[in-house]
């Protein structure tokens, strides 16, 4: 969020300021002042192209039961990163008695790999943790370690049965390894 309106007050000074410097600033004057101006996009943690590093907190998409937050251990060259999935305190009353958690999808710079967190059932206030170092590109059997750079996608998907209600949240996550 800081950034975001850093970035749109910045943008806004910028075109607010450029014409008292100059009274007669061309469009492409004013567009080689603010050409070298570096600014990140908006939201950003990663290099630019819009995804963020696996170090943060990632929402349910689907209401705000849940949420999930990731890191990366940079100990190595290969790379491995560590989550919890935890539902909110909130939101207990309608994943109890128990849920299950698990990654439906999971994907490693776009390729689909098996599964790294299978199908856990516990009481919701668990935290559903798990990790990922190798991975296995689904369907050859080929194992690969985790890099740098490497970019992760993991869909979790929780539900849970109580009485006549059934309940059901999900985290899509998309992050850089750092």
């Amino acid at each position: 969020m800081k950034k975001l309106l850093f970035s749109i007050f910045s943008l806004v000074l910028i075109f607010s300021l450029a014409p008292l410097k100059q009274e007669n600033v061309s469009a492409t004057e004013l567009e080689q002042e603010t050409e070298d101006i570096n600014i990140e996009p908006l939201g950003i943690d990663g290099p630019g192209d819009g995804i963020p590093y696996c170090n943060q907190t990632f929402t349910s998409f689907n209401n705000d039961d849940s949420y999930v937050t990731i890191q990366t251990n940079t100990q190595s060259a290969d790379r491995s990163i560590q989550w919890g999935f935890h539902i909110r305190s909130s939101a207990y009353s309608k994943y109890s008695p128990t849920t299950t958690v698990g990654i439906g999808t999971a994907t490693v710079n776009g390729v689909m790999i098996n599964s790294p967190y299978s199908n856990h059932t516990a009481a919701p206030d668990y935290n559903f943790h798990g990790s990922l170092k190798n991975y296995q590109i689904m369907l050859t059997g080929k194992s690969q370690p985790l890099k740098a750079n490497d970019i992760v996608t993991l869909f979790f998907r929780a539900h849970s049965s109580n009485g006549a209600n059934s309940s059901a949240t999900s985290v899509d996550l998309k992050c850089r390894v750092s």
